[in-house]
């Protein structure tokens, strides 16, 4: 999931999906507006309840 959460479940430790629900997103990206061009593989990692015009969007799909 892409809410938030301290905890995680400790019987889940590969892959783990996280909460159902939440009151925040996890927020994964990384932008190319600041830094050098040698840094665009850095990534953020936070948590918000709004968008951030300044974070890329990540695709992910889960493997069956």
């Amino acid at each position: 999931s892409d809410y938030y959460s301290v905890e995680l479940e400790r019987d889940q430790l590969t892959d783990p999906l996280g909460p159902d629900t939440g009151d925040y997103y996890v927020i994964r990206g990384s932008n190319y507006t600041n830094g050098r061009f040698s840094e665009l593989r850095w990534t953020f990692r936070d948590y918000g309840n709004e968008g951030r015009r300044d974070v890329g969007f990540r695709i992910a799909r889960s493997v069956e």
